[in-house]
């Protein structure tokens, strides 16, 4: 599980990103050193989202056309039978794609999950990896517009390169004080 070095984005996607929390934070550590980049989103999104770091995830990437979150291998998220518990499974799923879709969304709007459905295909061993992506011109659409809804891709990956889950996460935006923000 090797760490992205996708620093150039095409039209510099990345500086016209919305005026939101994710995309400031993505801005504020692009061009740092892998290790350094990943400690300082972990942290700065786990200050964004208490529970992110309750359950020991880790932001490796944080792009507007690219994600990627980890979580290490431990006793508090194995489940009965030694492998990796189905809900963290799904968390990993959700905060990629709820990332990748809240750096993209207008700065007066806000995520909202609308549907998460998954299937188990193995036991997860090891090291996880959730990668969410999107084309640039996905990520432009969603710009564009204050209300919408997208199904956000993603693959999870343990450590022996297996996928455990198939997700799929369907995700809406809306103005803030729709939402009660």
């Amino acid at each position: 599980m090797s760490e992205p070095l996708d620093d150039a984005l095409p039209g510099d996607l990345l500086a016209d990103a919305p005026d939101n929390v994710f995309a400031r934070i993505a801005r504020r550590h692009a061009g740092r050193a892998p290790t350094e980049r990943r400690r300082l989103l972990t942290r700065d999104v786990g200050e964004a989202i208490p529970f992110t770091g309750t359950a020991g995830l880790g932001v490796a990437l944080l792009r507007p056309t690219r994600v990627a979150v980890t979580l290490a291998p431990g006793r508090a998220t194995q489940n009965h039978i030694g492998g990796t518990h189905a809900a963290a499974l799904a968390l990993l799923a959700e905060t990629a794609t709820g990332l990748i879709v809240a750096q993209n969304v207008p700065s007066g709007s806000a995520p909202v999950l609308r549907s998460l459905g998954v299937d188990f295909e193995c036991r997860a061993e090891g090291a996880l990896r959730a990668e969410a992506q999107f084309p640039v011109e996905e990520a432009r659409r969603i710009r564009a517009r204050p209300v919408g809804k997208v199904e956000a891709p993603v693959t999870v990956t343990d450590a022996g390169g297996r996928e455990p889950i198939r997700a799929a996460l369907d995700w809406a935006w809306l103005p803030r004080d729709r939402v009660g923000l």
